[in-house]
């Protein structure tokens, strides 16, 4: 509302001035040619404003993206907190809360980890020495991820065998949490 106040006594001032000029017999020509300079410039200016808002229009109608789903964004973890018009509140894993605008969120590649259901895959990774037992390394790591008891009961944890890297092994804990 304050917002609302200030532009409509910024209209005010603007028209009461250009009345008080015109009354005075100035010719106003060349003040409305310099007005519509102005008038472009703002309308570039407005641009971003306007795409956000349209791609925030966009989001709510499509509903991709929604309060509480788990998003990457330019590689980022967040949660969406609060889709705005202009603006996604989300929250990162470092409890920071990020403002991303809404037009970044539509033209650009976002990975939604929760789209279709609230099944979240966590992955941790593992390096192991070429030495060591494997068999043993992997019935570790089975039994460890299967014990959490944060893990979703219908998906059984996984651990991949990634890559050869040049001192280790490399492998992830694959879980799937309820939250």
């Amino acid at each position: 509302i304050a917002a609302t106040l200030r532009i409509t006594h910024y209209f005010v001032m603007i028209l009461g001035f250009l009345t008080a000029v015109s009354q005075v017999g100035i010719n106003l020509s060349a003040l409305f040619a310099a007005g519509a300079v102005f008038a472009v410039g703002i309308g570039f200016a407005l641009q971003g404003l306007a795409q956000n808002f349209v791609s925030g229009v966009i989001l709510l109608f499509e509903r991709s993206i929604k309060p509480g789903d788990i998003v990457e964004v330019d590689g980022y973890v967040v949660r969406v907190l609060k889709l705005g018009i202009r603006t996604t509140l989300c929250r990162n894993r470092e409890d920071e809360e990020i403002l991303v605008p809404n037009s970044h969120l539509v033209e650009s590649s976002v990975k939604n980890f929760t789209l279709h259901d609230n099944n979240l895959r966590l992955r941790a990774a593992v390096g192991v020495a070429y030495e060591s037992d494997m068999k043993r390394v992997f019935a570790v790591l089975q039994t460890m991820s299967g014990a959490l008891a944060s893990r979703l009961g219908s998906r059984s944890p996984a651990v991949p065998l990634t890559a050869f890297a040049s001192f280790l092994l490399d492998s992830e804990v694959v879980c799937w949490p309820p939250d």
